[in-house]
């Protein structure tokens, strides 16, 4: 047996705490060594999560003191470019949250760091490690008539029961860009154009065309009750369906849906599992610590966070301008 990967968590706010903690310590392929962040109850808090683990005020102290092989940059958006240029210029590979930054600005810099670069570096958009995500991406490779394919993507989440740390908030960085990446990974084309419109500042709406032909409606919102994520497709007579907590892709709706879904929740509680979609994040740890270990391309990339990028400031300039259809 292999011994487990020596990892860093570089940020120790909310998805540190709430999803990478949990997801290490289901994973024994890896193992939490090291934990950097500015506040020291949040590196405290972290650090102590884990046997072993040191605890340091910055990512370079980090890299000066701890032996790392990869780390996770769980730093607001602002500081991912930052932070990534640090690791892979000492050679560690790079698992980075969503999005890969706020703009274009010192993207292409890193860019090249990342071709010239030891460290392999990934992008954290877990979504496509969701299992029904890949059941539903194999449904429609076999779809044939594009043009009549429609998608609905909806994530509402609740942005006081999550209490960020940082208090910075972007519904677009933060939602749209799981939505827009979501699409690209599904259909396996790229996006045409956006419109976009805002109802307010808690609520974005984006009609999005793929070069495949298809139309996709998304809503993305915060909400202080309702919580949402699912992804319907349609084409003729055929409609999947997928949402947080199932499983499954079909049948879309109804009682049918509603009881295998329970009856789904029922037994994973009594083998003590969790849904594929809260499972996705130890899945894409998985990914990942496969991808340092075999040197191979991780997915999704760097070109992939570009991607994200591109779309989600299409989707602002649209919604800037009261939805012009804006191309890419």
């Amino acid at each position: 047996m292999e011994t487990p990967l020596r990892i860093g968590l570089i940020g120790c706010g909310r998805a540190a705490e709430r999803i990478y903690i949990p997801a290490l310590s289901r994973l024994k392929e890896a193992r939490l060594v090291a934990a950097a962040d500015p506040i020291s109850e949040r590196r405290d808090l972290i650090s102590s999560s884990a046997p072993g683990c040191q605890a340091f005020s910055s990512a370079e102290e980090l890299f000066q003191e701890a032996e790392v092989a990869a780390v996770i940059v769980t730093t607001p958006s602002t500081t991912h470019i930052a932070v990534a240029t640090v690791a892979l210029n000492a050679g560690v590979s790079v698992l980075c949250e969503k999005p890969l930054a706020p703009s274009m600005a010192g993207v292409e810099e890193l860019e090249t760091l990342v071709n010239s670069s030891r460290g392999l570096f990934m992008m954290g958009f877990n979504r496509r490690h969701w299992k029904a995500v890949n059941q539903l991406r194999q449904r429609t490779s076999k779809l044939r008539d594009h043009d009549k394919v429609s998608t609905e993507l909806t994530t509402i989440t609740n942005k006081q029961a999550w209490a960020s740390i940082s208090e910075v908030n972007d519904l677009l960085d933060d939602l749209g860009s799981h939505q827009l990446d979501l699409l690209r990974y599904i259909y396996g084309c790229e996006i045409s154009t956006i419109s976009a419109h805002w109802v307010n500042g808690q609520e974005i709406r984006m009609r999005v065309k793929l070069r495949s032909g298809g139309i996709a409606r998304c809503v993305a919102a915060y909400s202080k009750r309702v919580h949402e994520e699912s992804v319907t497709v349609r084409c003729g007579h055929k409609k999947y369906r997928i949402h947080a907590g199932s499983d499954r892709t079909q049948p879309a709706s109804g009682m049918i849906r509603l009881l295998l879904d329970r009856s789904d929740a029922a037994i994973r509680n009594l083998r003590q599992k969790q849904s594929s979609f809260e499972d996705s994040y130890r899945s894409q740890l998985i990914s990942f610590v496969t991808c340092v270990r075999t040197d191979s391309i991780p997915q999704p990339n760097i070109a992939d966070g570009i991607k994200a990028i591109h779309a989600v400031e299409a989707a602002r300039q649209s919604g800037a301008a009261h939805g012009m259809e804006v191309s890419i």
